[in-house]
């Protein structure tokens, strides 16, 4: 049906009847590569692994005396009757150890590291929820600092997400100890903490640059130049793709100009950098690496600048940025295309 070469990576992966997480990707890799449609070739997938399965003689199950998570039935060490979330024995007390694991962090690190990037977000999404309260507590360690983190943090909301399941595990699989669960919450609180503070410490920063950039750029500037004269100037840095130049201009002469004024330049700052990246992908559609072109497509994405009367302002910018979205995505396969909204980018904070 498909390559001689793809057929016998099928044949190889489906040899025990089992189709492991690693095994697909590797399938469903080759045949993207080889341009096969990935819902078909999935359904295919699906198809032989079940003929393969009915073909292998079906053995009795028992279920062993062990302290395996999902098999459990009764306490290892007095026979009763437990829960099948329970970590620990209501009877004797003991606490069910060498659980097997869904996946460590350890293991998700490397899954990331072997990925691509546009692949990290949806592996981060559908990795396991850790099941031991040693597995949680490894994961919160590791992963916090990844959902708190803003700087050159891509990844940030998917980590944010993933840290909020495991809490929510946390708290079902730990409500019989609440020693260990204090431990997670206030795991959980200080990087919460820590977060705030760097958020703090940066507005002070920043706060603090932009004096001395309003002082010293504008002591030059303001004297020499009108309002008129400061806008040909920021425009000038936009025609020329001097975006930092003209961002710097405007920041220091901000508190002298109309607010309308204020939001018409920071749109057409805006506006020039966006469509210079839609430019970029435009330039690279012929080699047909739409997955790619779609990840970064994705990442285009519009902030708002203005509020009240001043909108259609920035609107009428917006509008010319909508366009050459859609005629980008016009171009884009259906299944590449993006969900584009008509309306302006909102942003909240991750832990709001």
């Amino acid at each position: 049906m498909y390559n001689e070469q793809l057929e016998k990576l099928i044949d190889l992966a489906l040899a025990d009847g089992v189709l492991t997480e690693k095994e697909k990707q590797i399938l469903f890799k080759k045949a993207e590569s080889l341009g096969i449609d990935l819902d078909e070739f999935e359904m295919v997938l699906d198809a032989k692994l079940h003929e393969k399965q009915q073909l292998q003689p079906k053995q009795t199950e028992v279920t062993p005396k062990s302290n395996k998570f999902g098999d459990i039935k009764k306490c290892p060490a007095c026979g009763a009757v437990i829960e099948s979330f329970d970590i620990k024995c209501s009877d004797c007390g003991i606490e069910f150890r060498n659980v097997k694991k869904n996946g460590s962090i350890n293991k998700l690190f490397k899954l990331l590291n072997n990925a691509k990037e546009e692949k990290r977000e949806q592996i981060i999404t559908t990795f396991p929820i850790p099941n031991t309260k040693e597995d949680i507590v490894e994961f919160l360690s590791l992963a916090l600092p990844k959902a708190t983190i803003e700087e050159d943090n891509e990844l940030l909301y998917a980590w944010k997400a993933k840290c909020e399941q495991v809490m929510i595990k946390a708290r079902f699989l730990l409500k019989n100890d609440p020693k260990t669960l204090g431990e997670i919450e206030k795991m959980y609180s200080i990087e919460k903490r820590k977060k705030e503070k760097r958020k703090k410490r940066e507005i002070i920063i920043g706060s603090i640059i932009s004096v001395f950039i309003i002082t010293l750029i504008g002591a030059i500037y303001i004297h020499s130049l009108n309002v008129k004269e400061l806008e040909k100037q920021v425009e000038k840095y936009i025609e020329t793709n001097q975006f930092k130049k003209a961002e710097e201009l405007v920041i220091s002469t901000d508190v002298y100009m109309e607010e309308r004024d204020l939001i018409s330049l920071k749109s057409k700052i805006q506006l020039k950098k966006l469509t210079n990246k839609i430019d970029e992908l435009e330039k690279i559609i012929n080699e047909k690496n739409y997955s790619e072109i779609s990840y970064k497509f994705k990442k285009i994405i519009w902030k708002k600048n203005s509020t009240g009367p001043y909108e259609d302002i920035e609107r009428n910018s917006y509008n010319i940025f909508l366009k050459r979205q859609k005629a980008l995505n016009d171009k884009l396969p259906s299944k590449y295309k993006i969900k584009i909204k008509d309306e302006f980018a909102s942003w909240t904070d991750i832990f709001h």
